[in-house]
């Protein structure tokens, strides 16, 4: 956290979740897990937003306080998504530089249709549809693992490594 903060990132704490007070269905989230409940993406207004799962959110007063004050601090956005629907690690997302954001289907086929969950939906007004890529279901793999497709990816900015170098004397 130190070394974030001396390269000029704003780091918050964030709460754990508690997967006692979680619906059924989603208590195989790991506790120390942030990105089980929640992600930070820019938006194309070029604005930060901290999506949060409303069950997460809600399930406790102290949690809402933690995480508006940490949604406060940053700058960001608090938006709260209903995720009753949602599948596990559905906010497991990966956001390029670019802004366009890969995220494992979270929507259901309907018939002939795909009708986007309320995260996609969420996610198409911040960042603009064309900048959403749905890519196929991860339904197993992370109940399995438990990691979803950020975890299965190694994408680090390159400023950041340079900034880490510089911080601790390497070239």
């Amino acid at each position: 956290r130190k070394m974030l903060r001396q390269l000029g990132y704003k780091v918050a704490w964030f709460p754990g979740c508690d997967p006692e007070k979680q619906p059924r269905g989603k208590k195989a989230i790991v506790a120390g897990h942030i990105d089980s409940h929640a992600s930070l993406v820019e938006g194309k207004d070029g604005e930060q937003y901290l999506l949060v799962a409303r069950s997460f959110f809600e399930q406790s007063s102290p949690t809402k306080e933690k995480v508006k004050r940490a949604s406060d601090f940053t700058g960001a956005h608090l938006v709260v998504i209903e995720d009753s629907e949602l599948p596990h690690l559905a906010f497991n997302l990966i956001q390029f530089r670019n802004g366009v954001i890969a995220i494992s289907q979270t929507g259901k086929e309907g018939g002939t249709e795909y009708i986007p969950s309320t995260l996609e939906t969420a996610l198409d007004g911040i960042v603009g549809p064309e900048k959403v890529v749905v890519l196929p279901p991860l339904r197993n793999i992370p109940q399995r693992t438990q990691a979803g497709i950020r975890c299965m990816s190694n994408i680090l900015p390159t400023e950041f490594i340079q900034k880490a170098k510089e911080a601790t004397g390497q070239k």
